[in-house]
């Protein structure tokens, strides 16, 4: 498995791990079943951190990931729990994938952001909760 997903101790953030070899439909599979586990364990929204600074992202791992992730069984996407996204990484291509998140094929509205390290999608995650919990 080359995704590891785990939640952060007294915070609502859920942080999922992709590292090489990629294998975008697979391992968003195993996303999907992993942060599915966790929400059935979990009673509050679901902030997440894509950590993809260890893998290099084509256009055609783009694709399939994102329509695992919001078609797939148990796509995660349409999970009503989840209120933000981060995609963390130096590629220029996570701004595209943020894009078409928002498109109804592939679960929609979905809050977002891309950040260029973890500290960073961390803290954009934070800065959501405190915002959220304010509403």
């Amino acid at each position: 498995m080359t995704v590891t997903v785990e939640k952060l101790q007294g915070e609502p953030i859920v942080v999922a791990t992709f590292t090489e070899p990629l294998d975008a439909a697979q391992d968003t599979r195993t996303f999907n079943r992993e942060i599915g586990i966790l929400a059935e364990q979990m009673d509050e929204p679901i902030y997440l951190v894509a950590d993809l600074t260890a893998v290099d992202i084509g256009f055609s791992d783009a694709v399939l990931g994102l329509a695992e992730a919001a078609r797939g069984e148990m796509a995660f996407f349409k999970n009503p729990q989840l209120r933000h996204v981060v995609l963390v990484g130096l590629s220029g291509f996570l701004s595209t994938l943020t894009n078409w998140a928002k498109q109804a094929q592939y679960g929609g509205g979905k809050s977002s952001q891309v950040a260029r390290s973890l500290d960073e999608g961390l803290a954009l995650c934070r800065e959501k909760v405190v915002e959220h919990s304010r509403l």
